[in-house]
């Protein structure tokens, strides 16, 4: 099962690395100002923020009961294709320049890596998605054994950081070495693997209800 595990960590640490928002926009930022070690210190952030995130939503995932866990399941599932429909409406209109645009209207950061540290704690996209997705699977793979969190969890973050990490080196380097095609079809990848996640989900939260 670790396999199983492992793959799930790196369509999730993919899908969410690439995808455009608040924080994707703050790397790019800081990258833009201070170049690839300012843009990949925010990055890392997630490193110093998700830990006590993760620790409050599994702390309140062992406190409901056990038909909780098929309805977390379901709703989990229902936020990964959320964020699949948002990855394909993206992959169809977004561009890397417009994401630049917005970028450049964030305020310099003295401090990258307390700026990321204060974004990412106060977006709600890292509680939502580990109540609701991340730590039904954490938990799930724990019960099965430590390798399997671990499988999940390294992976995840490795592609959840890298992908950030190689957006502020192309931006530092000061020229696109992604191009608005490459960039859409990556997230249209991304869509079709948080799809087979959610799919993935629906199942075993059928199979907790039976």
């Amino acid at each position: 099962m670790v396999a199983q595990y492992l793959l799930q960590g790196l369509a999730l640490g993919f899908g969410n690395g690439i995808a455009p928002g608040p924080f994707l926009a703050l790397v790019i930022a800081a990258a833009l100002r201070g170049g690839f070690r300012h843009g990949a210190v925010v990055a890392l952030s997630p490193l110093i923020t998700d830990l006590p995130i993760i620790v409050v939503s599994l702390t309140l995932l062992s406190r409901l009961p056990a038909g909780a866990t098929a309805v977390l399941a379901l709703a989990g599932a229902v936020v990964l294709l959320w964020y699949a429909a948002e990855a394909f409406r993206d992959a169809r209109t977004t561009s890397l320049a417009a994401i630049r645009a917005g970028a450049e209207a964030v305020q310099p950061a003295r401090h990258a890596l307390r700026q990321g540290v204060v974004a990412n704690a106060l977006n709600p996209a890292p509680w939502m998605f580990w109540m609701a997705v991340g730590g039904p699977l954490l938990t799930e793979a724990w019960h099965r054994g430590p390798a399997d969190a671990v499988a999940f969890l390294v992976p995840f973050y490795g592609l959840l950081i890298g992908a950030k990490v190689a957006v502020a080196g192309a931006i530092g380097a000061g020229r696109s070495r992604l191009g608005d095609t490459g960039y859409r079809r990556l997230l249209g990848g991304a869509g079709l693997l948080l799809v087979a996640l959610a799919l993935s989900l629906v199942r075993s939260g059928l199979a907790a209800l039976h």
